[in-house]
């Protein structure tokens, strides 16, 4: 067959998808070939720290509990979402957990904790 190329079905799609004309790019790799070989060390993140040093200390959680209330208040009424269960948990202790609203619109049943 003089005079045609052979473009992959997958390709095609792509080809149309972008706009251009099968011939025109039906040479033009989309992907390195398989043989091609690629730096192991490159691609590689550092391997991260065995222990992550906390964030947040004791003071700074209690500082954020004391505005918890008001602010699922407000999250509450910005987005309408009627009820929600929060919890917090600081060194596997449970410092925080309450029930905001109800369980469904129209509804009467509370969220509970």
């Amino acid at each position: 067959m003089a005079g045609t190329s052979f473009v992959s079905p997958g390709r095609r799609t792509l080809l149309k998808t972008i706009g251009a004309g099968a011939a025109g790019l039906a040479v033009l790799p989309l992907a390195p070939p398989a043989h091609a070989a690629v730096p192991a060390a490159a691609s590689l993140l550092p391997e991260p720290p065995q222990h992550v040093p906390p964030l947040l200390d004791r003071r700074k959680v209690d500082v954020a509990l004391a505005g918890l209330d008001g602010s699922v208040n407000h999250a509450m009424e910005t987005t309408g979402v009627p009820g929600v269960a929060v919890a917090v948990v600081y060194r596997d202790q449970v410092l925080y957990s309450r029930g905001f609203g109800v369980r469904e619109a129209g509804r009467p049943e509370k969220v509970d904790p």
